[in-house]
């Protein structure tokens, strides 16, 4: 039978930006700004991304434990300079993590976040875990971009955090949001492909809708301006 507690990908990884424009356009509209590069270890975030949330979606609670504890595993794995798992993702993270070795350790948090998340939801909690690991997201994305993110984390976290809320309304998501559009002037503008999408989240709290293009042209306007 087969284990659906193990992580697969829907599609093979060289087609990582077609499944994250299908499943987070807004991170993948803002990921356009970015350089070729960056670009693609974006996609592998937002890939790694993806199979945490999918976690959260499992029959039964404990296979999502499981699902994480095999991801925190190959993570653990990698960064210790063990050969990555058989899965080409993993492979995709051995690399990113090559890159960016601050990635490990953030991404063991992001990971935590979710089993809190999951654990939360079985005592009728949703608990503020996904919109805390909005911020560890947006802190990851900026450091694969660039490693002068380390010095931004703050305001990349505020944004990750309040992009999260608002998609998901919680009762501080309007403070939230007041407080990434002070902060997200600060952010260099190498780092905006990894934050850009914010811009979107008044829209997201006052449930109106944007076009197409007029989504885009938002978060065009952020990275040209700095403002949101």
């Amino acid at each position: 039978m087969k284990d659906k507690a193990k992580p697969e990908l829907e599609l093979p990884v060289e087609n990582l930006d077609s499944m994250i424009r299908r499943v987070d356009e807004d991170r993948w509209l803002s990921s356009r700004y970015a350089g070729h590069e960056g670009r693609a270890r974006l996609m592998v975030l937002y890939a790694f991304q993806i199979e945490c949330v999918r976690a959260l979606h499992m029959s039964e609670p404990m296979l999502g434990h499981i699902r994480l504890q095999w991801w925190r595993e190959a993570i653990e794995e990698i960064a210790s300079g063990k050969t990555p798992r058989r899965h080409d993702l993993t492979l995709e993270m051995a690399g990113l993590i090559s890159h960016t070795p601050e990635l490990s350790g953030l991404a063991a948090d992001y990971l935590d976040l979710f089993d809190a998340q999951i654990d939360a939801v079985a005592c009728g909690a949703p608990g503020d875990d996904l919109v805390q690991a909005g911020g560890v997201l947006a802190t990851m994305a900026g450091l694969v971009l660039d490693p002068v993110a380390i010095s931004h984390a703050a305001a990349l976290s505020a944004c990750g955090r309040a992009y999260e809320a608002a998609r998901m309304k919680t009762p501080d998501a309007a403070e939230r949001v007041e407080a990434a559009r002070k902060v997200f002037a600060d952010v260099p503008a190498s780092l905006s492909p990894a934050v850009a999408h914010v811009t979107l989240a008044p829209n997201y709290l006052k449930a109106s809708q944007l076009s197409a293009i007029g989504r885009r042209w938002r978060i065009f306007l952020a990275v040209l301006s700095g403002r949101i």
